[in-house]
């Protein structure tokens, strides 16, 4: 696998989601937080 040009990141907070904060249990902290690493993740 190459490596990118530029190498990217995230950085800072992200809002929460307006089904997260309608529905907080600990499967939509789960899911919120699958999301989150999977940006990060396809960020590099």
């Amino acid at each position: 696998m190459s490596t990118p040009r530029i190498q990217v990141s995230t950085v800072g907070s992200y809002p929460v989601p307006d089904w997260l904060a309608a529905y907080p249990n600990e499967q939509s902290l789960v899911d919120a937080t699958r999301v989150i690493f999977a940006t990060q993740r396809d960020a590099g």
